[in-house]
C-alpha cells in the first residue's frame, strides 16, 4: 500500500513533520473560528446563546429560588460582589 511508505522509518523527516504540524495548527484554528460564525449566526436569531438565557429579566429557565441559589453559590465560591444575576452584562 502506498501509505505504509509514507509512515516508513525514511518515509517521514523531522522537517516534514514540522511543517505538518504546523499547518495541522493553522487548519485547526481555521476550522474553529468557521465553528464559532456558524454558531454566533445560529443563536442569534433563538435570543443568545443558551449559557446567557438565566441572566434576563423575562427567563422562564429556573425558579426565583433557583435563581438566588445561583446568585448565593457565585457570591459564595467565586468571591464575586455580585448583586443579581438578572440582566447581567456577560461582556464586561
Amino acid at each position: 500500500m502506498p501509505w505504509k511508505s509514507r509512515l516508513a522509518k525514511d518515509g517521514v523527516s523531522v522537517g516534514q513533520f514540522g511543517v505538518f504540524v504546523l499547518l495541522s495548527y493553522a487548519a485547526g484554528h481555521l476550522v474553529a473560528a468557521l465553528g464559532n460564525a456558524i454558531e454566533t449566526m445560529m443563536w442569534k436569531p433563538l435570543g443568545g446563546m443558551p449559557t446567557d438565557w438565566v441572566t434576563r429579566a423575562d427567563q422562564t429557565l429556573l425558579s426565583p429560588q433557583q435563581v438566588n441559589i445561583v446568585e448565593d453559590k457565585v457570591r459564595s465560591m467565586l468571591g464575586l460582589p455580585l448583586e443579581a444575576i438578572r440582566n447581567l452584562d456577560g461582556k464586561v
